[in-house]
């Protein structure tokens, strides 16, 4: 069933493809400050059946998250992306499809799709990014600190790693920050954000 929000018009759609950024800012205390910040985030029908329903899918509707259907041109786009891409999943395809036909950036980790976000001129954003935005939003550094620290210690977070490093309230996460690109490009002011982030974690 198609859940029916009103879309605040003044905000950027972001079409969220990989539910575990989702897991990984509610395990970081995170999520409220995501659905603070001057965008609407939205996730196609599938997915959100598949990897959201219950408790969790609740309360993200509630804080705003949309719920999308796709259109017949989306769906044989998706249909047409998930042929000839077999890594991707059919929510991944789902995603790129509304993505690509609507013009709404995606919110993704996934190499696989970040690589055909690429080939097709799709604009996409990753972790650090996020990290932006909640700087930029007002997200107290000690606290960001605080919730990146927490999530980064999951085995299945999707913050970027570097190899051999351990992150704890000792080490400095900017390395590991630094290592998230955004369309292909490394993000010069958000390592300088991850930067930040670290040194208030060791204040």
């Amino acid at each position: 069933m198609r859940v029916s929000i009103r879309w605040r018009h003044s905000r950027v759609a972001i079409l969220v493809s990989d539910t575990p950024v989702i897991i990984d800012l509610e395990r970081g205390t995170l999520l409220d400050d995501l659905f603070r910040l001057p965008f609407e985030f939205a996730v196609p029908d599938l997915l959100f059946r598949r990897e959201l329903a219950g408790p969790l899918g609740d309360r993200l509707v509630a804080l705003g998250l949309r719920v999308e259907e796709l259109t017949a041109i989306e769906l044989t786009r998706a249909t047409t992306v998930r042929r000839e891409r077999k890594e991707l999943s059919t929510p991944d395809t789902f995603a790129f499809a509304i993505a690509e036909c609507r013009g709404w950036p995606l919110l993704t980790g996934d190499g696989g799709l970040r690589r055909l976000a690429i080939e097709c001129r799709v604009e996409f954003h990753g972790v650090l990014w996020i990290c932006d935005q909640f700087e930029n939003g007002g997200v107290p550094l000690p606290r960001l600190h605080a919730g990146l620290t927490v999530l980064s210690s999951h085995p299945r977070c999707l913050l970027p790693r570097c190899a051999n490093a351990s992150i704890d309230t000792q080490n400095s996460l900017a390395p590991v920050l630094e290592n998230e690109f955004r369309g292909g490009e490394r993000s010069a002011r958000g390592c300088q954000v991850a930067s930040a982030i670290s040194m208030a974690g060791q204040k």
